[in-house]
């Protein structure tokens, strides 16, 4: 629970662990100034370390096997090398482990702790042509780079030695720094169960994640960026709906999403939509206040990569004054609760 500086903590975090964690302790184990935790696991015979990427948040546990039932853990610099190694205390082989800690001076790691879909923030199976933002520590540059074309018409997939991959294949890439990657899912991931995600930088490759595949994971856009709120929509002339700028009641408004999955023309990763612009293949529809809304049109939004949606949909007659609750539901998934359609 971080705290806010004046007794009070922000909401609950959670990281896995092992079986039956029972003792942590704290310390910068691969010396790179942030701290790290040290788990024990006392069901698994082993603990877990997480290392920390700086913001309160830690990459996924990496276990390393000790006695029967640790229950207990330390942290000293038992060999006077500079590098903090650990004591485990196991209740039912009645030993000690000890781990020396081999970590070389100056190793960079490159780790992913977390990987949400860009529009909604929110964790799950990912979709082909999904827009995603992966976070962890040492992704790329310290200073933040945008998307780069390789020609008129694509998207490129590296920047600055960064490059994501989903089963090897680069997805194209929107922003990178240090702490963040944004970029497309490839179409290549349709009809899997599950793909792995591994982030390159510089030559240096982050342990992979498999994560589900699923034929859609829609989510809206937010005028804020943080996946709640008013939705990056657009009222009939071409203006930003906000509480200020109410679209009319029988009036289309253009909302922006991802995650709708394969299109027909099936989609081309990196390629921005000109003169074709491909449609999801599997359904699409927008409820606006709880009711059926109109849809004019559900496509590539014109002039931006694949994996971006557009749909212009009608504000129903029936609906209520103020900030509206719009989803989108692509085949059987729902985006995210929580976005808003200002209607007059």
């Amino acid at each position: 629970m971080l705290g806010n500086g004046d007794g009070s903590f922000q909401a609950p975090l959670f990281f896995a662990a092992g079986n039956s964690p029972t003792f942590l302790a704290v310390a910068d184990f691969d010396r790179d100034g942030k701290l790290d935790l040290a788990v024990t696991n006392t069901d698994d015979n082993a603990i877990s370390i997480l290392m920390g990427i700086g913001n309160g948040r830690f990459q996924p546990a990496r276990k390393l096997d000790v006695g029967s039932g640790p229950d207990w853990i330390t942290v000293a610099d038992l060999n006077g090398d500079g590098k903090k190694d650990l004591l485990v205390a196991n209740r039912l082989s009645d030993t000690v482990s000890v781990l020396i800690n081999v970590t070389t001076a100056g190793e960079v790691i490159v780790g992913v702790s977390s990987i949400v879909n860009a529009a909604s923030f929110e964790a799950g199976p990912i979709a082909p042509g999904e827009i995603v933002t992966i976070f962890g520590s040492n992704l790329g540059p310290a200073d933040g780079l945008g998307f780069v074309f390789t020609n008129e018409e694509f998207v490129g997939s590296e920047l600055a030695g960064t490059q994501l991959l989903f089963d090897g294949i680069p997805a194209p890439l929107l922003f990178v720094n240090t702490r963040q990657v944004t970029a497309v899912v490839p179409y290549a991931t349709s009809g899997r169960a599950t793909t792995q995600i591994t982030v390159k930088n510089k030559g240096l490759l982050s342990s992979a994640i498999t994560i589900p595949v699923s034929a859609s994971a829609p989510a809206v856009f937010t005028a804020a960026a943080n996946g709640t709120g008013p939705g990056a929509i657009f009222n009939q002339d071409g203006s930003l709906n906000s509480k200020s700028n109410p679209a009319a009641r029988g009036s289309f408004v253009m909302l922006y999403a991802t995650g709708a999955g394969e299109t027909d023309p099936p989609g081309i990763d990196g390629l921005l939509a000109d003169s074709v612009l491909p449609q999801p293949l599997l359904p699409v529809s927008v409820t606006i206040g709880g009711q059926a809304a109109e849809i004019r049109y559900a496509g590539a939004a014109p002039g931006v990569v694949a994996g971006i949606v557009q749909v212009n949909v009608r504000i129903p007659d029936g609906v209520g004054s103020g900030g509206v609750p719009v989803q989108l539901r692509v085949g059987d998934q729902v985006s995210q609760a929580g976005v808003t359609v200002n209607v007059e």
